[in-house]
């Protein structure tokens, strides 16, 4: 009798956990359905709404579009979790939607600056022409071609006065996004000039310690290695005794 309660004890606990299991992942794959019928077309519309951002805008002004429309995803999300929020899948619905919503902000403002850019020609052209003059102009101790941060500041400094010149109107810190994409995409080739310039200056004066202590040690050894004289220079070796 004790050993048919202990087996159907453990009968009973093996069944609750094999319906339990099933209940477990039955009830994730409804949840993930359900969620999967929510972010679908929520994700469609908010690549469409972002789309429809005006631009280019300032920064401030695509910040603020952007936060009242990841809001409004936020919050159509929050409506279609209502009692579900505890669950392990509402957290991964709501990473996939933080992700989107990161992702799709760092390509609104990629494209908002690529447009600043489209619209300033005449300053990137200016820019392009105190660029060469600059390079046209350095010497052998010039440090404008041959030093990376140095290039960088003096075309930054070009960049700006051209807006100024050109009277193009273009919020401040954009300005400075459009230089950023202007230098690393219009100036590339340039860029990797000076850089090659800077490691084999580096390379050259990074040795020049190290070749004039090896010549230093060279000259010594030379020294040591010289016979020596084992005449007493005091003596006059002429004088008969």
């Amino acid at each position: 009798c004790y050993h048919y309660k202990t087996h159907r004890a453990l009968v009973q606990t093996e069944t609750l956990d094999v319906r339990f299991t099933k209940f477990a992942v039955n009830n994730t794959q409804r949840l993930t359905k359900h969620f999967r019928r929510v972010l679908d077309p929520m994700l469609n519309v908010y690549r469409e709404t972002k789309a429809s951002i005006f631009l280019p805008a300032s920064e401030t002004d695509v910040e603020r579009a952007h936060a009242e429309l990841a809001s409004s995803m936020h919050e159509w999300l929050d409506a279609e979790a209502k009692g579900l929020t505890d669950t392990d899948i509402f957290g991964v619905a709501v990473r996939e939607v933080q992700w989107a919503l990161e992702d799709g902000f760092s390509d609104l403002r990629k494209k908002n600056v690529d447009l600043w850019k489209a619209s300033s020609d005449e300053v990137t052209r200016c820019a392009a022409r105190k660029s060469h003059a600059s390079d046209q102009q350095c010497g052998f101790l010039c440090a404008y071609n041959k030093i990376p941060w140095m290039h960088h500041e003096t075309n930054k400094q070009h960049f700006l006065e051209c807006f100024e010149s050109t009277h193009t109107h273009v919020p401040l810190g954009i300005q400075h996004k459009v230089f950023e994409q202007w230098f690393n995409t219009d100036l590339s080739g340039e860029r990797a000039r000076v850089w090659k310039r800077f490691y084999v200056s580096s390379t050259v004066l990074g040795g020049l310690p190290v070749f004039l202590f090896a010549l230093a040690i060279s000259k010594v050894g030379a020294s040591r290695s010289l016979p020596q004289s084992t005449t007493d220079p005091r003596v006059d070796h002429n004088i008969v005794s």
